[in-house]
C-alpha cells in the first residue's frame, strides 16, 4: 500500500467510526440551546457511550422504525411487504451515504466534475460509474462489506445465509444503467421501485440522525436496528428468510447508487401512495 492510499485509509476510517471521545464535546456544543429536557436527555446518552457506542443509533433506530410504523398505518394495520421494502431502501442508501459522508468529511471537491472525490474513492477500492442519463453508480468490495453489516445486523443472527448477496451482485451488476436495475423480485407485492421509495422517503429521519448519531457509521447502524425490529415483526406472518430478501433485495440496489432527489414529497403525501396502492 503507498502512502497515499495508506493515509487517507486512516483518515476516512477515523472519519467513518472515529473514537467515542474524539467529538463528543463538538456535537454537544453544536445541539439546539432551546430544548434543556432534550439535551439532558442526549448528555444521559453520551454518558454511556463508553459502555454502548451505538447506544445513541439504537434510539434512532426504534425512532425511525415507530415514525415508520406511524406513516404506513392503516385501518387494516402495516402492509410488511411494504415496510420492509422501504427500510431496505433507506438502509442501502444510508451504507453507501455514510461512505460518501467520512470522504467528504477528509476530502474536499467542489468541482463539478468531482475529479479529486473520485480519485481518493478509487483509493478506497470503490469504482464510481457514470451513466449515459447522468446516473452515477457504486462499484467495490467495500460498499458491499458496508451493506453486508447492515444486512447481517438487520438478520440479529451470524448464521444466517448471506449467499443471496452474492446472487444479487452478480446480477444486478448486468442490469448498471438500464431500467431493469431497479425491477425486484418482489414487484407483484410493492408496486414502487427503490428508487421511487428513496424520493419518497428519504431524509423524513434526519432529525434523528443528527440528534443520537455521531458517526456516519451510526447512521448506518440506526437503519439497521429498524431493520431488524421490522423483521422481527415480519417473521410473525411470514418466513424470515424472505423478509430479508426483501430487504436485501431493495437495499442491494440503493447502496451501489448515487441517489440525488427527483422530488420533495411531505409525509402526508406519502402516506397517501401507501393508502391508496
Amino acid at each position: 500500500m503507498d502512502l497515499a492510499k495508506e493515509q487517507l485509509q486512516r483518515a476516512f476510517n477515523k472519519a467513518y467510526s472515529p473514537d467515542v471521545d474524539d467529538n463528543i464535546t463538538e456535537r454537544m456544543s453544536n445541539l439546539p440551546k432551546s430544548d434543556p429536557q432534550l439535551l439532558s436527555f442526549i448528555r444521559e446518552i453520551n454518558l454511556k457511550r463508553k459502555s454502548d457506542p451505538f447506544i445513541g443509533a439504537k434510539i434512532a433506530g426504534e425512532e425511525i422504525y415507530i415514525n415508520l410504523i406511524e406513516a404506513l398505518k392503516t385501518e387494516n394495520g402495516v402492509h410488511a411487504e411494504t415496510l420492509l421494502a422501504i427500510i431496505g431502501a433507506l438502509g442501502g442508501h444510508e451504507c453507501i451515504n455514510s461512505f460518501f459522508l467520512a470522504l467528504r468529511s477528509v476530502v474536499s471537491d467542489n468541482s463539478p466534475e468531482k475529479t479529486k472525490e473520485k480519485g481518493a474513492a478509487g483509493l478506497l477500492d470503490i469504482l464510481m460509474v457514470e451513466t449515459d442519463h447522468g446516473e452515477t453508480f457504486i462499484m467495490g468490495d467495500r460498499i458491499g462489506n458496508i451493506f453486508m453489516s447492515f444486512y447481517c445486523t438487520a438478520a440479529n443472527d451470524n448464521t444466517i445465509n448471506t449467499s443471496v448477496l452474492s446472487e444479487l451482485s452478480t446480477k444486478v451488476a448486468s442490469q448498471i444503467g438500464n431500467d431493469d436495475y431497479w425491477k425486484t423480485s418482489f414487484n407483484d407485492y410493492i408496486p414502487e421501485s427503490p428508487k421511487k421509495l428513496l424520493d419518497m422517503f428519504e431524509g423524513k429521519f434526519e432529525n434523528s440522525l443528527k440528534l443520537y448519531c455521531f458517526s456516519p457509521q451510526e447512521r448506518m447502524i440506526a437503519f439497521a436496528v429498524a431493520a431488524q425490529k421490522t423483521v422481527q415483526q415480519a417473521k410473525k406472518i411470514m418466513d424470515k428468510q424472505r423478509a430479508l430478501d426483501i430487504i436485501a433485495d431493495y437495499g442491494w440496489r440503493t447502496s451501489h447508487f448515487l441517489f440525488t432527489p427527483t422530488q420533495s414529497l411531505n409525509e402526508w403525501e406519502a402516506n397517501e401512495w401507501i393508502i391508496n396502492s
